[in-house]
Order: C-alpha cells, then structure tokens, then sequence
C-alpha cells in the first residue's frame, strides 16, 4: 500500500455537523421539563430524532416502571402520546393485528400499549384477554407476567398454573369497571 489517500474533507465537515447536531440536542433536551418534553414529541418540524430523544426522556422520566411497557402511572399522556406517534390510520390497526395473532412476546406488547392509552383502554383488555385464551406458550406466559406487573401485588399465583386464571380474573374484573365507567 504505497498510495495514500487523504480522507475526504466533506466525510470530515459531515462528522463535525453530526456531533454538534448532538451536542445541540443534548442541550436542548437538558433541563426541559414534561411538558417541553410533550411539546417535542408532538411538534413534526423537529428533526425526527430529537422527537425520538425526548420521547425517550419523557417516557423514563415519568414512568414507575419504564422497562414494563405503558407503566406511567405518573403520567397518563405519555402512552397517548406515543400512540399519536404511529398516525391513528396505521398505529391502531397494525396493534390490533399484532396482538390477535397472539404468537410470541410482541402480541402481548401489542395488546398492553393499546390498554395503557385512554381512547383504547378497554380494546387493550379485550386483546390482552385473547392473547390469554388463544396465545402461543410464550404469548400466554408473557402477558402472565405482564398483568403481574401491572396488578402487583394482587396476582398472588403468576407463576404457578393458577397464574393464568388469576389473569384473566383481573382482566374480567377491568372490563366490569369500563364498563361501569361509561354512560349509558
């Protein structure tokens, strides 16, 4: 290898933009409060991955649990909002469609993210109910898990054969209250 080749000067000038376009973002997601951070992720002029950044955030920032999805009890727009992330066109139908195929972990994540928003709610309970009666072993057991998450600490059996029983009774006994809950 005799013949050296200088790096190209634009890759160089690309680099550089690249990390001051992340120092830039850092900055400006530093001190945000939530809603700056709600602001953010709703306004689609922004640059696609500071939406993403400060999604991220706020969703850590305002989640009891973050790696259990759709946990935020402390803040209930959150899951809205990632919902309005997916256009209602696409995002609802494609959940729907993921959770009823009730193969696999994503079904019961499909299902969850739908009952943790507040448009969806009792949609998401009937499908996490689907995943229960019609699920693959792996689908079953993960949304086990996942409504022990969410009802800790009253699904006392999660992990024994009542689990699945105890599951279902808790997600019965939500329908009961949206159901209750609504006019008419």
């Amino acid at each position: 290898m005799t013949d050296y080749i200088p790096p190209d000067p634009s890759v160089a000038e690309w680099v550089y933009q690249q990390r001051a376009a992340e120092k830039e973002r850092a900055r400006r997601l530093q001190s945000t409060s939530p809603q700056q951070l709600k602001h953010l992720v709703r306004d689609r002029n922004e640059p696609t991955i500071l939406r993403a950044s400060a999604m991220s955030k706020l969703a850590f920032s305002s989640c009891d649990r973050p790696l259990v999805p759709f946990s935020c009890r402390g803040d209930p727009e959150v899951p809205d909002i990632l919902l309005g992330l997916w256009s209602d066109s696409c995002g609802v139908p494609f959940l729907e469609e993921v959770a009823r195929r009730a193969d696999g972990v994503w079904s019961g994540v499909a299902a969850t993210a739908l009952y943790g928003t507040s448009a969806y709610h009792a949609e998401g309970l009937k499908l996490m109910r689907w995943v229960l009666d019609h699920g693959t072993l792996e689908a079953k057991q993960w949304m086990v898990g996942q409504i022990y998450n969410l009802a800790r600490p009253l699904l006392e059996h999660a992990f024994t054969a009542d689990g699945i029983h105890e599951a279902r009774c808790w997600i019965d006994q939500h329908l009961q209250e949206t159901a209750t809950r609504r006019p008419g």
